[in-house]
């Protein structure tokens, strides 16, 4: 699927999130998002960087089993499609 509304291939865009459970009264502060997504940031320290990073997609690379972290296009497969989003993002911190 294509990116829409905040969501890209069934996961969230990079960014800043905040969580809204209406059902149970929570809503996360305005200037506090609670969640943060970061394509590549494999380890969530807010960075996608070479100490931990890379070589966590260079282990996962090639693999053809089912939903991973770094399965950016969500076809199944870790390739050199979702290789290059996690190059655009390399050196990126939230």
């Amino acid at each position: 699927g294509a990116i829409w509304g905040g969501v890209g291939y069934n996961s969230l865009n990079d960014g800043y999130w905040q969580l809204h459970v209406p059902s149970l009264g929570f809503h996360s502060a305005p200037d506090d998002p609670t969640l943060r997504r970061l394509f590549g940031d494999s380890d969530g320290n807010g960075t996608v960087d070479g100490s931990n990073d890379f070589a966590a997609f260079g282990s996962d690379f090639g693999i053809t089993a089912g939903s991973n972290t770094f399965d950016y296009n969500n076809d199944g497969t870790i390739s050199s499609v979702d290789f290059a989003q996690f190059g655009n993002r390399f050196g990126v911190t939230l």
